[in-house]
Order: C-alpha cells, then sequence, then structure tokens
C-alpha cells in the first residue's frame, strides 16, 4: 500500500514538474510560434537553405526571398554573403546587406527559418539585432518568434515616412533595428514595408485572389479578400512567380497617392515593368532592381512616378 501512495505521489510531482517546466517556457518567451505557426511554409531570413519556393532557401533560383542570397540577384535575407542586390544577413557584402541573422552560414544557423538577429554587423550592412518579418502578436510586438519591446517614443516610419505605432498589426511586414538580447531586445526604429497600396482592380469569386495595380496577390489563410473598389495596402512577399501572397490587408479612404514595390521585370529608358503594371518618370532603374516606385495612376491604369527608392 505504501509503496503505492509512493508511485501514485511520484506521477503527481512528475506530471506538475512538466506543468511548471511547459509554463516557464512560455512565460521565458510569449512569442514562441507553434508548429505550423505561420500561413507560408517557406522561411524567410536565416541561412534558410532549402525552401522549395523560392521564398527563403538560398535565393539561388532568380528572385529567391531570403537563404543565404550567395547569389541570387535579387534574394532578400540570409547571411548575405555575396548577396549581389539581396537583401539580408551580416552585411558582409557592405553594399546591400540588411538584417538576417548577422551570422555566417557555419555559425549554426540553418534550416528556413523566418528572420534571424543580426547580431554580427562588423560595421557594415545595419548595426545592433536587426529583425524582418511578420508581425505575429503584441503585448510588446512578437516578430519572427522574439519579442521586441518598443513605447509611444519608439520612431515608426512606413514605406519611408513617418508613422505611429498604432498601424503596427498582426500580419504587416516589419523591419526593426533593436537592441539588447534574449528577452529584453528593445526596438530602436520600427519600419513598416507595403508591397502594395492602391485601388482593387478585380477580385475573384471566392476571394482566392484579387488585383492591385495591376500584381496578383493571393490572401495568406486568414486575411479576407477586399472587394474591387475598395481602396487598401497589402503586406506580403512575392512569390516566384511575381506574385504576391498577402499576409495583411488593410482598408483605407481612397487616395490619389499609390505605391507598389518589387523587381524591375523590363526597363526602357523611363518605362519600367512589375508585375501587370506600367510605371514611367522612372530614372535609371535596371531590368532586375528592387525598388518601392510611388505616384499616381494615370489612364489606362499606368503609374506616373513621383519618387523612386532602391
Amino acid at each position: 500500500m505504501a509503496r503505492a501512495t509512493e508511485r501514485a505521489l511520484a506521477r503527481i510531482f512528475g506530471a506538475l514538474a512538466a506543468t511548471l517546466f511547459l509554463a516557464l517556457s512560455a512565460w521565458a518567451n510569449p512569442c514562441a510560434l507553434p508548429e505550423g505557426g505561420l500561413p507560408f511554409t517557406s522561411g524567410m531570413g536565416g541561412t534558410g537553405i532549402d525552401s522549395g519556393t523560392g521564398m527563403g532557401g538560398t535565393g539561388l533560383g532568380g528572385d529567391g526571398m531570403g537563404g543565404t542570397g550567395i547569389s541570387s540577384g535579387t534574394g532578400m535575407g540570409g547571411t548575405g554573403l555575396r548577396a549581389q542586390g539581396g537583401m539580408g544577413g551580416t552585411g558582409i557584402d557592405s553594399g546591400t546587406g540588411l538584417g538576417g541573422t548577422g551570422l555566417r552560414a557555419e555559425d549554426g544557423i540553418g534550416g528556413s527559418g523566418m528572420g534571424g538577429t543580426g547580431r554580427r554587423a562588423d560595421g557594415s550592412g545595419i548595426g545592433g539585432t536587426g529583425v524582418v518579418g511578420i508581425i505575429t502578436g503584441f503585448g510588446s510586438i512578437c516578430v519572427n518568434g522574439l519579442e521586441i519591446h518598443y513605447d509611444a517614443g519608439t520612431p515608426v516610419t512606413m514605406d519611408g515616412r513617418s508613422a505611429s505605432a498604432g498601424q503596427l498589426a498582426i500580419g504587416r511586414l516589419v523591419s526593426v533595428d533593436a537592441v539588447g538580447g534574449g528577452a529584453s531586445l528593445r526596438a530602436r526604429h520600427i519600419e513598416l514595408n507595403s508591397a502594395v497600396v492602391g485601388p482593387v482592380d478585380w477580385s475573384a469569386p471566392g476571394g482566392h485572389a484579387f488585383m492591385v495595380l495591376g500584381q496578383t496577390v493571393h490572401p495568406a489563410s486568414g486575411v479576407r479578400a477586399p472587394q474591387a473598389g475598395e481602396f487598401v495596402r497589402v503586406d506580403g512577399f512575392r512569390s516566384p512567380d511575381g506574385s504576391l501572397l498577402a499576409t495583411h490587408v488593410g482598408r483605407l479612404p481612397a487616395a490619389r497617392t499609390v505605391s507598389v514595390t518589387g523587381v524591375v521585370e523590363a526597363s526602357s529608358g523611363r518605362t519600367v515593368r512589375i508585375g501587370g503594371l506600367t510605371a514611367v518618370g522612372v530614372d535609371h532603374v535596371a531590368t532586375g532592381t528592387p525598388v518601392r516606385l510611388t505616384g499616381r495612376l494615370a489612364a489606362g491604369g499606368v503609374l506616373e512616378t513621383q519618387r523612386t527608392e532602391l
């Protein structure tokens, strides 16, 4: 009888210990992502060595996003050891690096995880801790499983213009310059990055796709597609076929100013094409260059560019 009681108590204490361990783990990182907790399967940032779809992975395939960016032409993220236009990583090739883990691939960052910490800037790229990814939670903000603290005084910009912390939302793509480490990351600056801002030209029955400024957009799981005629701001990632995977769609009052972020697919003089959009008034931008174009729509859906950001 005594032994049975001891065994029962041992099982109870074991269960309590396991519960306490799980509770402490969750408390230690309230932003930890569950398996399959993001609406896409490909890693962005990190080394992302194997993605399969061009988002994350090595970025070897033309317009892949993320990965090492070893020779991508337009790859974003990863270590950025020799990105040739890739964004991310340590910025070791100092002309182009932004964010990523900031660690060399041989430092053990692998798989297809999103983002990274950017802790090795070595005087090039962005210093501190650069985190690029999707907001998945609040309290502070959760980005790529990291908890990043901010307050009312933290500078926030959106597409290069002054913004406010009230415009942060789950699903929005951000670039965060932070200091500290572990549970004490604190944002020095938060940049919101839109993929496209403008009127919805067309929306498919059932909401599986819509078009804005000639860009085909597929809403991620849980993102509601807008109706034709609505004016929206879309955050998300480019797929290898040039379409957008939307992680956030915000409805806005109609405005004359629109913008698109993407890779120039064709260029002739001062005219370029991004997806199904033709833009005029763009100077010195070659095919394959990632840009953000801002301006006004003219007759026939042509963008009259007023500002070009590489």
